[in-house]
């Protein structure tokens, strides 16, 4: 009867010793789990582009790409983000920052375990995992009934202020007015809140297709600058410029729509978090492919190296220290920690990279690569 319960949950083992994998593999299946192995790192990252296991229980050391390699590549792809991995170690010095138990967690493995194996121990971390993923996925699932249901009524809610505003039942103060209008902007803030969620929850499926044609990068610039410039504070500039290399227009591929909402969600931020100095918008020539690096740079508050290491990833809010604003020096305008973590899927899906360098007190330099054709 365990083995029906089981019978659908598919772990994949990495390891490059089969003694090893073997006796692994003898303790699972007398658990009802399916099992697949893996002697090596390139073949684990092969074999995940067919087969999606439920949990991965992988060597630290490997020939070639190693575990912790591993690992990293694998947190990049935000189609394996619940994908627990547990990783298997030798070394008995845990409390050292460079230790391969240490370095594996910051990786972005849930857990690891010591060798020799010991099934009493494997089996109830293995039970743990499986169990944070199923959990994971469900709290997903729920996300994204939620936006996708609060979505019409945010709508028609902001219909009705507009209609309001606009005396459609009558005259009303200035003082009724202002309410609404704070009442919109409120709204408003869910609204794109929402469709963040939903525009996550596309990428993260597979299910959102670019509408990919030549886009004119200069003038997607120019709009952003020329739009969010109301917002920039007394005393700071905000600029676009074109590297020398550029006589004309600057022609890229890709999906207007998406790359507006990157540049806009960058330089948003960029306001957000600059009180004095500038705010420069430049774009040059690729000196090693054949794209595009536009550079967003900053001489705002900047960001911490720990924030640094999570800037990119899910539910990770952009908290950073602004002394010249209340709430104890931390910014009260900090986002949901969706809008960093769907730049990324928009560059990655654009097949470009982005990167960002920080030092707190002197600014922030965001980097993108874009390829000039898909």
């Amino acid at each position: 009867m365990r083995a029906l319960s089981h019978h659908r949950i598919r772990i994949l083992v990495v390891d490059d010793t089969p003694i090893n994998v073997e006796l692994i593999k003898l303790i699972l299946k007398r658990q009802g789990y399916f099992v697949k192995k893996a002697s090596s790192g390139e073949e684990c990252l092969q074999r995940l582009k067919g087969f999606y296991p439920d949990l991965i229980l992988m060597d630290v050391r490997l020939p070639g790409i190693d575990g912790i390699e591993v690992t990293r590549r694998i947190r990049r792809n935000p189609h394996l983000r619940n994908l627990p991995i547990l990783l298997m170690t030798s070394q008995v010095e845990e409390d050292s920052p460079n230790s391969l138990v240490v370095q594996g967690l910051d990786a972005g493995a849930e857990d690891f375990i010591h060798r020799p194996i010991a099934e009493a121990e494997m089996l109830p971390r293995v039970r743990s995992l499986l169990r944070l993923k199923k959990s994971l996925e469900a709290r997903d699932e729920l996300m994204a009934c939620l936006t996708h249901d609060l979505n019409t009524p945010l709508v028609a809610n902001q219909g009705m202020l507009n209609f309001l505003c606009e005396g459609g039942c009558g005259e009303l103060s200035a003082e009724a007015i202002k309410v609404l209008r704070l009442m919109q902007e409120s709204n408003q803030g869910l609204q794109d809140l929402v469709q963040k969620f939903l525009a996550v929850s596309k990428f993260e499926a597979g299910d959102k297709k670019l509408n990919l044609s030549p886009v004119n990068l200069q003038k997607l610039l120019k709009d952003v600058v020329e739009q969010l410039q109301f917002l920039v504070a007394e005393g700071v500039s905000l600029s676009l410029e074109a590297s020398r290399e550029f006589q004309g227009d600057a022609w890229i591929e890709g999906d207007r729509v998406e790359l507006h909402r990157v540049f806009t969600n960058l330089v948003r931020n960029a306001i957000k978090f600059t009180s004095k100095g500038f705010i420069k918008i430049r774009y040059r020539k690729s000196r090693s492919i054949d794209g595009i690096v536009i550079v967003i740079q900053d001489t705002g508050c900047g960001i911490p190296p720990v924030k640094q290491r999570e800037l990119f990833r899910r539910f990770r809010s952009g908290q950073h220290r602004i002394d010249s604003l209340p709430s104890a020096g931390m910014n009260p305008r900090s986002g949901s920690g969706l809008g960093l973590y769907l730049t990324q899927l928009i560059v990655n899906a654009h097949s470009g990279q982005i990167g960002c360098k920080s030092v707190v007190g002197k600014g922030t330099i965001f980097t993108i690569r874009l390829p000039v054709k898909q």
